[in-house]
């Protein structure tokens, strides 16, 4: 699967074929999973013969390019391995960090379309 930023604001996923990133004056960092992308999960969990869980883990890697530390929120997330539910923390400048979305946000963005991972 390949990634596509899009702007909340649309009120509508970029793509039905991908897994969305989404990035606004509000939201640092939402992740939208398009209801094809469930579908296809369920559709092969229902062809498995017995398989009884399918984990999907999301990895984004942020680069922070804004020239000096940047502060942001973070909502039920691994952040370098870390696990956070709600809190602050700051990139450093020129820093890079991988967030790791939690099982209940991946459940989230795969029941309600989106899950809130970072803001500002």
């Amino acid at each position: 699967m390949s990634l596509v930023k899009i702007h909340v604001e649309l009120r509508k996923l970029a793509a039905e074929s991908n897994v969305n990133i989404i990035s606004n004056s509000e939201t640092l960092l939402m992740v939208g999973i398009p209801q094809s992308i469930k579908a296809n999960m369920e559709r092969v969990k229902s062809n498995s013969f017995g398989a009884t869980s399918f984990d999907l883990k999301v990895n984004i890697k942020i680069n922070n390019d804004t020239g000096k530390a940047f502060p942001f929120k973070f909502i039920a997330a691994y952040v370098e391995g870390q696990p956070y539910i709600h809190g602050d923390l700051t990139s450093k400048n020129n820093g890079a960090f991988v967030v790791t979305l939690s099982d209940v946000s991946v459940s989230s963005a795969l029941e309600n379309g989106t899950a809130m991972v970072l803001m500002r």
